[in-house]
């Protein structure tokens, strides 16, 4: 008899997995689901992005394994855009690899700096591939609960000495997924207070820096000018609508750059080279011409917002990324209420608890639809639930 690994058998399924399920039997009975349950956007990638995907699959040179690392010249041209967007100063050769997406880098990170048993802080409610990651390399993951009352901020002061002793690794991600959440100046100084106290790895997701409505949210790099203990992950889908391209990078400290550059060549290649010339492609766009981009998400948070407030929904005010957190209404758990929203209106939100335990009470809408489905989703959304 096949025997699988206990490791995987006590996991539950990925959450998009199930709410995938779920829209599929509903579909499957004749109904239409409008689904804001997953981050995809809806928008076209940029068309240097395609054109320069389309021009170099014709060559052959470029079909073949590429480096492990990705091509230099991506490597220089992200270089170029952290120098132009944050000021950070990056040695391509080292202190940048390509990923074939942020995920990847996220998951695979944790195998290249943690021993087992190592303390590894990660924020709840958060993007659930933290956990599984820290799990999955042995280590022990320690939930840093968020509140609104701290605008979903990790409390670092809350923190035990003997807590902050035995942390390895703490994960950040801002703008947050799934509130929304944007990090101050502030937050920053006080997290590498922490880290140098405690010598912590910090680790920064920042895949929605690019999606805001007024300041630019910044980089955890620029508070780690010499990049002691720094690893920062980008991605392409998000900023350049490019989710099924499969393209990320990770920078910042090189010794844990290299770590899972060589980790990853354990496992797999590089993204296809075409689109890593994609990907060059898009880092040359000019701020001006991702304004576009921020409008239109902008305006489906503002059309939800609406929404939200015509039923009496409170949310969280975000000003940045594509999502919106919002409170369950009372008497129905997370999974209670996005099932019935499913059933009765056809709409497909994210449960707050597929973010962690403290996202009980919560439910998550990704504004990432089309104008036209936004707007009936809204007009759904504001007829509540049934009695």
């Amino acid at each position: 008899m096949v025997r699988i690994a206990q490791a995987v058998t006590a996991q539950a399924a990925y959450p998009f997995a199930t709410l995938a399920v779920k829209k599929r039997a509903m579909e499957q009975r004749g109904h239409t689901v409008i689904d804001l349950s997953i981050g995809d956007a809806s928008l076209p990638a940029p068309d240097a992005a395609v054109a320069a995907l389309r021009e170099r699959s014709l060559l052959a040179a470029h079909h073949h394994y590429s480096s492990y690392n990705g091509i230099l010249p991506l490597r220089r041209a992200i270089a170029d855009w952290m120098d132009r967007r944050f000021g950070v100063a990056l040695d391509p050769e080292r202190e940048v690899t390509a990923l074939m997406g942020s995920k990847e880098g996220l998951f695979r990170l944790p195998q290249a700096a943690l021993d087992p048993g190592d303390a590894a802080i990660y924020p709840d409610p958060g993007y659930p591939v933290y956990p599984l990651a820290i799990r999955h390399a042995g280590g022990r993951p320690i939930a840093m609960e968020l509140s609104k009352r701290n605008g979903f901020l990790p409390d670092l002061g809350a923190l035990s000495e003997d807590t902050g002793r035995s942390v390895r690794m703490i994960i950040v991600n801002f703008p947050s997924n799934p509130t929304g959440a944007i990090a101050a100046p502030a937050f920053y100084e006080e997290l590498y207070r922490m880290a140098a106290r405690y010598d912590w790895i910090v680790v920064s997701d920042n895949a929605y820096c690019e999606i805001y409505d007024d300041a630019p949210p910044r980089a955890a790099l620029e508070f780690d000018p010499k990049h002691e203990r720094t690893v920062e992950f980008f991605s392409f889908s998000k900023t350049y609508s490019m989710t099924g391209w499969r393209l990320g990078w990770a920078c910042g400290n090189a010794e844990l750059v290299q770590a899972l550059v060589k980790v990853k060549g354990l496992q797999d290649s590089a993204p296809f080279e075409p689109v890593q010339f994609a990907g060059i492609a898009a880092l040359a766009l000019s701020d001006a011409e991702l304004v576009p981009t921020r409008r239109f998400y902008g305006s489906n948070r503002a059309l939800m917002k609406k929404a939200l407030d015509a039923a009496g929904i409170p949310y969280f005010d975000a000003r940045a990324g594509f999502y919106l957190w919002a409170r369950v209404p009372a008497g129905l758990s997370a999974v209670e209420f996005t099932d019935r929203l499913l059933e009765e209106r056809r709409v497909l939100v994210t449960p707050g608890t597929a973010f962690g335990p403290n996202g009980e009470g919560w439910f998550r809408i990704a504004a990432t639809r089309s104008p036209d489905q936004m707007q009936q989703a809204a007009e759904r959304l504001e007829q509540g639930l049934s009695r």
